[in-house]
C-alpha cells in the first residue's frame, strides 16, 4: 500500500498560515480594535519586540489559488508528493509595531507603553479571566446584566483596515 502511493501521480501542498488578519478578523482586527479604542491596549516594551507572523487574508487567498494551480499544472510531476509551506506576509513587524499601526489606522493617538510589571500583571489577570470566563454568562444573567447595549461596538467598517497595506509609513 505504501509503495503504491509512493509511485502515485498525486501531489499535495499543506499550507500553514500564520496569524491571518484583515476584514472580518474577529480577534486580530475587531477585538483588538475594541481594546485599542477603549485604552486597554498598548505597546509592551521589550516583551512586544518579537516578530508577529502576520499574513493578510487576501495574501492567503492568493497563495491558496497559486497552490491549486500548481497542483493541476502540466509540470506538477516536478513537485514533491507532499510539500508544506509556512505562510506569512512579506513584512514581519514586531508586535508593538503592529499594535501601533492598527491604532493609527483607526485614528487613535500613540498607544501607551506598558512597563514589565504592568505586562506581568496583565498576563496574570488574563489567565484568571480565562478560568472565570465560562462561569461569567450565568453570573451576568443572575445580576440582570444580560444586555450588551452599553459595550463598545467593534471597529466600524470605515475605520477598519480593509485591504493589504504596507505596514511602513
Amino acid at each position: 500500500m505504501i509503495e503504491a502511493s509512493a509511485s502515485s501521480d498525486r501531489r499535495a501542498i499543506v499550507l500553514r498560515p500564520g496569524i491571518v488578519y484583515g476584514t472580518g478578523s474577529q480577534f486580530w482586527i475587531d477585538k483588538l480594535g475594541e481594546r485599542i479604542l477603549s485604552g486597554a491596549w498598548g505597546t509592551f516594551g521589550a516583551a512586544g519586540e518579537g516578530y508577529a507572523g502576520l499574513v493578510h487574508v487576501d495574501d492567503v487567498a492568493d497563495i491558496v489559488a497559486s497552490a491549486a494551480k500548481a497542483l493541476v499544472a502540466p509540470g506538477r510531476s516536478n513537485l514533491p508528493q507532499l510539500a508544506t509551506a509556512n505562510v506569512v506576509g512579506p513584512e514581519q513587524p514586531t508586535w508593538n509595531r503592529f499594535f501601533a499601526t492598527l491604532a493609527t489606522a483607526m485614528g487613535k493617538p500613540a498607544l501607551p507603553e506598558f512597563t514589565p510589571s504592568e505586562v506581568a500583571w496583565r498576563q496574570a489577570a488574563a489567565s484568571a479571566a480565562k478560568v472565570w470566563r465560562p462561569a461569567w454568562p450565568a453570573r451576568r444573567a443572575h445580576l440582570g446584566a444580560g444586555s450588551d447595549a452599553g459595550r463598545n461596538e467593534s471597529c466600524s467598517e470605515s475605520r477598519r483596515p480593509t485591504r493589504r497595506r504596507p505596514l511602513s509609513d
